[in-house]
């Protein structure tokens, strides 16, 4: 004998055990980046952003790229009968939901009644829904001044600001000169 002393784990070491286990193989929500984009159907192509890790049997440990995620539904803000859609492109991040519960049957319905999963699966990496944000690594946050009025626009052209005391219509920030339009570039508006 080598003099290796061995134990039984206790109840609660295998529970840890188990529970960290089943919660690396949960997926709740990652950062995602669209690869191709299909405005008639509103689904996307997702490459994940972060990578997978993993720990092999001989307890080396890395990290690798999952698949990219194929016909992701891409969801747009809306309700009361209005929405709120833009174009997107390769590149554009996001934010990669996975839902509790299979998508399928929910998916292909009307959405008049409600839907049964018909399956078990949970979590899975097919049952995603992608968020486009204006989210991304610090490098990429959004550039100028935002915090004192409501934007919709582009960030290097014209932008719609709606403030405690009156809607701008600028380029990047910047007042816009209305072609035709006297003095400072304001528009008036009438009924």
């Amino acid at each position: 004998m080598s003099g290796e002393v061995s134990r039984t784990p206790s109840l609660a070491e295998v529970m840890k055990i188990v529970s960290d286990k089943t919660k690396r193989d949960i997926f709740v929500a990652r950062p995602g980046k669209i690869e191709t984009y299909d405005p008639l159907r509103q689904v996307a192509n997702i490459l994940l952003c972060q990578m997978e890790p993993f720990a092999d049997e001989d307890g080396g440990t890395g990290a690798e790229p999952i698949p990219v995620l194929m016909e992701i539904p891409v969801l747009f803000p809306g309700g009361g009968g209005y929405f709120m859609s833009f174009p997107l492109l390769p590149g554009d991040i996001g934010l990669v939901v996975f839902c509790d519960r299979s998508l399928d049957t929910y998916w292909a319905s009307d959405g008049s009644i409600l839907a049964d999963p018909i399956d078990q699966r949970s979590h899975e990496l097919s049952d995603a829904v992608f968020i486009p944000l204006k989210f991304g690594p610090q490098a990429r946050a959004i550039k100028g001044e935002i915090s004192s009025s409501a934007v919709f626009g582009k960030e290097k052209g014209f932008q719609v600001r709606v403030g405690e005391t009156g809607i701008d219509i600028t380029t990047a920030g910047n007042p816009t000169v209305i072609p035709g339009a006297p003095g400072s570039g304001y528009v008036a508006m009438a009924n």
